[in-house]
C-alpha cells in the first residue's frame, strides 16, 4: 500500500538547507495498522504531508496504492487527495459555521458526487461514528470528542485506501482519547483501510498498533515490523 525508498525532503532556510527527511525507506501493506512515532522535530509532520499529497519529496521514491507521488502532476495529486487518502487532524479543522452534516459532505462535493449520493454517504459515516442524531449541530454545539468524531467521519467519507491520523487524541481528555482510538480501530475494519497513526505517545502506539516506525532527526531509527520478521525467521530456522 505504501512504499518509500530513500525519500529525502529538504527546505531552504536562510543561507542553507534543512534536511527534514534523510533517506527514509519502508513499506506498509494493505490493511496494516502502524504507528509513526517521534518527538517534535523528528520529521513526522513532513512525512505526513508527503503521504497526504500536500507536499512533494525532494528525492527518492514514494508510492501509495501504486501511485507515484513524486512525479505525478498537480491535478493527479488533487485526485489522489480526493479518492485515496483521508486525514484526521489534532485540531479537528472543522468549518465552524457549518453543521456536522455539511462538514462531512464537503470533500464529497469536490469529488463530484450527486446530492442524493452525498446525503446517503454522509449519514452512513455519521452513523458509523455514532453521531447520526447530531447531523444538524455545529462544532460550537459539540464537545471536543464529538468534534473529533465528525472529523473521523469526514476523513472516511471518500472511503480512502489510506487513513492518516495525526495526533488524533492530542486535544482530548483521557476518556475521549480512548473512545476516539477505539473508534479508529473500528472504522479501519469497517471501511477496510490502512491506518497510519502519527504520534509522540509511546503508550498510544504500543496499545493500538502492532508495528512502530520510529523517526528521529529525519531518519528512520527503528521498524519493529522488521524486528518481528527477523525474530520469526530465526525461529523458523
Amino acid at each position: 500500500m505504501i512504499r518509500l525508498k530513500d525519500v529525502c525532503k529538504s527546505y531552504n532556510r536562510g543561507r542553507g538547507e534543512v534536511h527534514a527527511l534523510d533517506k527514509v525507506s519502508f513499506e506498509i501493506g494493505q490493511g496494516e495498522r502502524v504507528s509513526l512515532l517521534g518527538r517534535s522535530g523528528s520529521g513526522k509532520t513532513t512525512l505526513l504531508n508527503l503521504l497526504a499529497g500536500l507536499d512533494r519529496a525532494s528525492s527518492g521514491e514514494l508510492e501509495v496504492n501504486q501511485q507515484d507521488l513524486v512525479s505525478c502532476s498537480s491535478v493527479e495529486l488533487d485526485r489522489y487527495r480526493q479518492q485515496t487518502v483521508g486525514v484526521v487532524f489534532q485540531q479537528f479543522r472543522l468549518v465552524k459555521h457549518q453543521t456536522a452534516f455539511q462538514n462531512v459532505a464537503l470533500p464529497l462535493m469536490f469529488a463530484g458526487l450527486s446530492r442524493a449520493k452525498r446525503r446517503e454517504r454522509v449519514l452512513e459515516c455519521l452513523k458509523l461514528v455514532g453521531l447520526d442524531d447530531r447531523a444538524g449541530h455545529r462544532p460550537t454545539e459539540m464537545s471536543g470528542g464529538e468534534q473529533q468524531r465528525v472529523a473521523v467521519a469526514r476523513a472516511i467519507s471518500s472511503r480512502p485506501k489510506l487513513l492518516l491520523a495525526d495526533e488524533p487524541t492530542g486535544n482530548l481528555d483521557s476518556r475521549n482519547a480512548e473512545q476516539i482510538m477505539d473508534l479508529l480501530i473500528t472504522v479501519q475494519a469497517e471501511v477496510e483501510t490502512t491506518l497510519l497513526l502519527i504520534t509522540h505517545d509511546e503508550n498510544l502506539a504500543g496499545q493500538y498498533t502492532k508495528r512502530i516506525l520510529r523517526l528521529s532527526d529525519g531518519r528512520l531509527q527503528q521498524d519493529t515490523g522488521l524486528t518481528l520478521a527477523s525474530e520469526q525467521s530465526d525461529l523458523d530456522s
